[in-house]
């Protein structure tokens, strides 16, 4: 080493030190003595050979790594340890002593830039060892990790104690979104600042939008399956005297559904009950004449609607299209699925008499304060008088705990949410029994919501027809509720299970293994199917 810096150390004749710029004890920058910054042995300050200045590799001058100049470890330049550059080369050692001098220097300069990844490594060690109090380079990761962690939890925590929530007056009854956990899919609450606040509000603020946009997909149904608005798919279907009219994909889909339900039931359920429904009028108390009946009940046939890509006609000019038994069961699992592909894992979809819980109820999850539903507007909703009855004309025929109409702990940590089965001869809110819900619908008929009492007869109508006689059903149940993973087949079973009566509904159910029900007659007892699972209240 001594014989190659010997080569680069030359002297310029007649100096005793060297001290001008080109020479060795004075190199000029650039050469190999004294690269320039940039290059290959003195890097550009940031680079991976040079990282910058504060960072693991390169701390902070003043740091235990890289003590200040003038400290012991590193002393004042010009001082005994660490002389002032340039050396000045002693006039009585000479010029060989003042090479090997410098190349010792050199060596002790290399094996310190050598070592430092090493101190840089042991320091790291030990501050985590020795619990120092001072931040330690290497270690923001694993702490900024940490926080954005904790912040998630503190988040999806306050989300499931005050839920995002969004309702409003449709189908002509109160209807409600409710969300209490969002999975990491969202990409929200999972960031790398670790501010709670922060997390929170992001949570927040992305569950919220998701309920709004389950909401406005409930507008967006009502414009289609609506029996009284005169735009809907289904009033310009009503009003095409056969012809065939263009809809959209979603009243192509529920129509079949309801054609393949009328063949389940043998007609018990009929989309055609509109015929009949249109003359009954709820609100007002009007009871049709019976010729209008008979008339209506001779175009009550479901085998007359066509449906084709894209569009539906009534092969029976007379005949009425009423969505109203089965659109509530269709529009909940579409929103069932709508809120999946957002990102939610545990919500509550309440839409009057039809409730999905998808997922769990996650710990810490309250029961909120029932919202106030308000007034219904003057324009009925989507079928006044439903089709074979309207499990979903029946707001509080199922709610969420027994009375509120909202999720309630059951045990610690993740659980079912309680569902309660609206009590048929109780007050409004009320409930007999109570079913676990979890990703599963739960839906019930029953006449008790909506009827009114003639002044002239006494005699006391309800809003589930018979597509047979035209009149409110005489069955011997006063409640159908079926727990099934698909609340549109939910719809179907409990309207027909309520006009086929006890025995006949119990037999129905037991040949589909895919839902369960619990049935209450006029006596007040309680009948289910073999595998119904419920817990009296």
């Amino acid at each position: 080493v001594e014989g190659l810096m010997g080569n680069i150390l030359r002297q310029t004749p007649g100096t005793a030190g060297g001290g001008v710029q080109g020479v060795a004890a004075n190199p000029t920058v650039g050469s190999i003595v004294s690269p320039s910054v940039g290059s290959a042995v003195s890097p550009t300050a940031g680079s991976a050979a040079c990282p910058a200045a504060g960072s693991a590799a390169c701390p902070t001058v003043g740091s235990i790594v890289s003590p200040s100049a003038g400290s012991a470890v590193s002393p004042t330049v010009g001082s005994a340890v660490c002389p002032t550059a340039p050396y000045q080369q002693s006039p009585i050692r000479g010029a060989a002593y003042s090479r090997r001098r410098f190349a010792g220097l050199m060596g002790i300069c290399m094996a310190g830039i050598l070592a430092s990844p090493l101190l840089v490594a042991c320091g790291t060690a030990a501050g985590s060892q020795e619990g120092l109090g001072q931040a330690v380079p290497g270690n923001s990761a694993t702490q900024s990790g940490a926080g954005s962690g904790k912040a998630a939890l503190q988040s999806q925590a306050a989300l499931a104690a005050d839920p995002a929530a969004a309702g409003a007056f449709l189908f002509d009854t109160w209807i409600e979104v409710r969300i209490y956990a969002l999975t990491g899919a969202s990409g929200v609450g999972t960031g790398a600042t670790g501010n709670a606040a922060h997390a929170e509000s992001a949570l927040r603020d992305a569950a919220q939008a998701l309920a709004d946009s389950a909401l406005a997909r409930c507008s967006y149904f009502e414009g289609l399956f609506s029996r009284t608005r005169e735009d809907s798919d289904v009033a310009r279907i009503n009003a095409a005297a056969g012809a065939p009219v263009a809809v959209a994909p979603e009243t192509v889909e529920v129509v079949r559904a309801g054609i393949a339900a009328g063949k389940l039931t043998g007609g018990l359920f009929d989309i055609t009950i509109g015929a009949a429904s249109c003359l009954w009028d709820f609100k007002a108390g009007i009871v049709p004449e019976p010729e209008s009946l008979e008339e209506a009940i001779r175009h009550i046939d479901f085998r007359q609607v066509r449906v084709s890509e894209g569009t539906i006609a009534l092969g029976d000019s007379d005949a009425r299209l009423d969505l109203g038994g089965i659109a509530k069961g269709f529009i909940a699992d579409d929103l069932a699925e709508l809120l999946r592909k957002g990102g939610a894992k545990s919500a509550l979809v309440n839409l009057g008499g039809n409730v999905y819980a998808l997922g769990s109820k996650p710990q810490g999850a309250e029961t909120p304060e029932a919202p106030e539903a308000p007034e219904a507007p003057e324009a009925p909703g989507m079928g006044e008088a439903s089709e074979a009855g309207s499990a979903n004309d029946a707001p509080e025929a199922t709610g969420v705990t027994s009375a509120g109409g909202n999720a309630t702990a059951t045990s610690a940590g993740d659980a079912p949410f309680s569902v309660g089965l609206r009590d048929p001869f109780g007050a409004p809110g009320s409930a007999f029994a109570r079913v676990d819900a979890c990703d599963l619908s739960v839906v019930t008929s029953g006449p008790y919501e909506r009827g009114f009492t003639d002044s002239k007869t006494g005699a006391t109508y309800h809003h589930i027809l018979d597509p047979r006689t035209g009149y409110p059903v005489e069955t011997s149940l006063v409640s159908a509720s079926i727990l099934s993973a698909a609340s549109v087949e939910g719809d179907i079973c409990s309207t027909a299970c309520f006009l086929m009566g006890t025995q006949a509904a119990l037999a129905f159910l037991e040949g589909r293994p895919d839902v369960e029900g619990i049935l209450v007659d006029g006596e007040g007892r309680v009948h289910t199917s073999s595998k119904a699972a419920y817990e009296l209240l």
